[in-house]
């Protein structure tokens, strides 16, 4: 009688799989506008070209805001430079991020670090850098300048996050 039974919850369990599966179709994630602009990357900050502070390559954060309307991307340094978090305008079809005018200027959101940023010419290019050992990714290119030190244009550019240890800096 045991193994009767155990034979039948088997059958059972099994006949339910394959109907089940047949109903559930393909899983299709939703991607929020702007989600292409958005990711993990190595950067380096520079001035006219060149690391003045020597250090090399950080991660860097942009991501798409609460709001995932395709209009802000949020740009966060996660302390490693200058500490700031910024929701910059972008545009998702030129996929381009940062403010237009070159007066205007965005509240750092760090708190305690109440500071005006002057983000411009951002752009995501798609498949347009390297990794470390070389895989085709993504890379990322803006300006920014502090309230708090006028004057210095900061290039901050560099490539996608593949996520492979020995691409790690």
């Amino acid at each position: 009688m045991k193994i009767k039974l155990k034979s039948i919850l088997l059958l059972s369990a099994i006949a339910f799989t394959f109907t089940a599966c047949d109903d559930w179709g393909e899983y299709e994630p939703t991607v929020l506008p702007g989600s292409e602009l958005a990711g993990e990357w190595y950067v380096r900050y520079t001035v006219d070209g060149a690391d003045i502070y020597g250090l090399g390559y950080h991660t860097f954060l942009t991501s798409t805001t609460a709001a995932a309307d395709g209009k802000e991307l949020f740009l966060n340094d996660q302390a490693n430079f200058w500490d700031f978090q910024v929701k910059a305008p972008m545009n998702v079809d030129s996929k381009t991020f940062g403010l237009a005018n070159g007066t205007d200027s965005l509240t750092n959101l760090v708190d305690g670090y109440d500071i005006k940023v002057r983000v411009t010419k951002g752009q995501v290019f798609p498949d347009g850098g390297r990794s470390k050992t070389g895989v085709q990714v993504d890379s990322i290119y803006f300006e920014v300048e502090f309230a708090d030190d006028p004057g210095t244009i900061y290039e901050i550019s560099g490539h996608g996050r593949t996520g492979f240890g020995d691409d790690d800096y």
